[in-house]
């Protein structure tokens, strides 16, 4: 994990592609950041893409498996607004089947949770929203 320190996400996502052999997608919300990850050097197994995050793309790629969608954790739990990595699984009637490591449990939340997370992590953290997603 050679630039961890200066990207979280690709230099892990680096150290898995190498490490498991694994082909992954990270979706990128600004240019910005594509800019800045591009100046790595990482897997060719890891494509990168600007891409809006929202709730329509996740529907789109839950279709073929499930995804990692940075969001903001208050949207969740109400207790402090901090960046934070969720699985959503599948989306189903009631909304979206997620997965939330900070607790270990497996969830529902409707599409207004999920929606409010990904805005607020853009426009009041002032992060960029991501999602990955197995190749």
């Amino acid at each position: 994990m050679n630039f961890s320190k200066d990207n979280f996400t690709i230099g892990h996502l680096d150290f898995i592609a190498k490490n498991y052999d694994l082909g992954l997608d990270f979706y990128v919300d600004n240019n910005w950041l594509l800019n800045f990850i591009n100046k790595f050097k990482f897997s060719n197994k890891i494509n990168v893409f600007h891409k809006k995050i929202d709730l329509n793309l996740i529907d789109n790629k839950i279709k073929i498996s499930p995804v990692i969608v940075y969001v903001d954790s208050f949207a969740l739990w109400e207790i402090t607004h901090t960046p934070h990595f969720i699985f959503v699984i599948k989306k189903i009637k009631e909304g979206y089947e997620i997965y939330d490591p900070w607790d270990g449990k497996v969830r529902i939340i409707n599409p207004e949770i999920l929606l409010k997370g990904i805005v607020n992590l853009r426009d009041l953290l002032k992060y960029c929203p991501q999602l990955i997603k197995k190749s």
